[in-house]
């Protein structure tokens, strides 16, 4: 599965979307004092800026999909192995959280930095250590979305 595919101009747009769904939806499901800096930061972020989780989404796209690929290429060969045929990618994403959510973290560490929202910035820096465990339940989702717009793609 090549998840490169999709950042072409026919798909990326239903990827965007789909993805920001599922942040938002992530976000929203967040409780306690973590949840509540969330929902404060992204609230504070989106009067900045409204559009700023599709619009974040849409430049990370590129990186996110990079960084998933080695995972898309070993559940790929998982199934070819185990003699499948599909790889479901969303199982396969889930039940190797840590090493998936670490990636996934990697792109927000090396980037932040150029972050110049203070809401992201604050928000970022308090988080960042319970980060995994708001990005590892989502992973199964993140996997599905994105095996359904690359079979999508492959049938057109």
């Amino acid at each position: 599965m090549d998840l490169s595919s999709l950042l072409d101009a026919a798909h990326r747009p239903g990827v965007v979307s789909d993805l920001t769904s599922l942040a938002e939806r992530t976000i929203s499901e967040q409780s306690g004092m973590t949840g509540l800096a969330i929902k404060g930061a992204v609230g504070t972020a989106k009067r900045v800026e409204n559009e700023i989780i599709p619009a974040s989404i849409n430049r990370f796209l590129p990186l996110i999909l990079g960084a998933l690929q080695p995972f898309a290429t070993e559940a790929t060969a998982a199934a070819e192995t185990a003699a499948t045929g599909t790889a479901d990618f969303g199982a396969f994403l889930a039940s190797n959280e840590d090493r998936v959510s670490e990636a996934l973290l990697q792109i927000a560490d090396a980037n932040i930095e150029n972050v110049r929202n203070p809401a992201v910035l604050k928000l970022f820096s308090s988080i960042r250590g319970k980060a995994n465990r708001i990005i590892s339940p989502a992973l199964g989702e993140l996997g599905s979305i994105l095996q359904r717009h690359y079979s999508a793609a492959q049938q057109k």
